[in-house]
């Protein structure tokens, strides 16, 4: 389990807890936790990711999970960056992804990623808040330019196109939840609270 620190005190770090990969719970033990250590995802533009999401690939052969992060700010506009892992929660920039997102803009500080393992490569649901646009990417396969650049290869699917607009979830992850073969997305949303009359 990734855990990210995009604002706050802990900004640009995070942890990782290591589990059996199956879902099953996460053991409180000794050594089954490592850090993220702040600036560590810092990009070529100095700017630290706005989310990060497992990316369930090993670009390089080191046979650990790489990154795929949201990243950017006005003045660079906003992007994928890619991430390599070559020891446990120590990573180094690859590359920049300019991959427009499934509307054809660059907004990507307006869209939730949720990446899951989907038949040996990754699947990513990707949600826009402000439109309520769900998309379902499957196949997402990331390319070295070799220049500092990338691009990203996969299938869209259209999953709906005003899904849970304007809420404010406090959850969206990736899974196949009852093992068809079909990525499934799990969410909770912030339930309304009412004042006593």
């Amino acid at each position: 389990m990734l855990l990210y620190y995009p604002s706050g005190i802990h900004v640009g770090g995070g942890v990782v807890l290591a589990g059996q990969g199956d879902g099953s719970a996460l053991g409180p033990y000794s050594g089954s936790t490592c850090t993220i250590t702040q600036g560590l995802l810092t990009d070529f533009n100095g700017d630290n990711p706005l989310q990060v999401a497992d990316a369930y690939a090993s670009l390089y052969g080191t046979g650990l999970p790489d990154l795929l992060a949201t990243s950017g700010d006005p003045g660079n506009g906003y992007y994928l960056d890619y991430y390599y892992a070559f020891a446990p929660c120590a990573y180094n920039q690859a590359f920049t992804i300019k991959t427009p997102t499934p509307d054809g803009t660059a907004d990507w500080n307006q869209w939730t990623l949720a990446t899951l393992s989907d038949g040996g490569g990754m699947g990513m649901f990707l949600w826009n808040r402000s439109t309520g646009a769900l998309y379902l990417w499957r196949g997402v396969t990331a390319h070295d330019n070799g220049d500092g650049t990338g691009t990203v290869s996969y299938t869209q699917y259209l999953i709906a196109p005003h899904w849970q607009r304007g809420q404010s979830l406090s959850t969206l992850e990736a899974a196949n939840l009852n093992r068809d073969g079909v990525p499934d997305l799990w969410a909770v949303t912030r339930m309304a609270s009412s004042a006593p009359t």
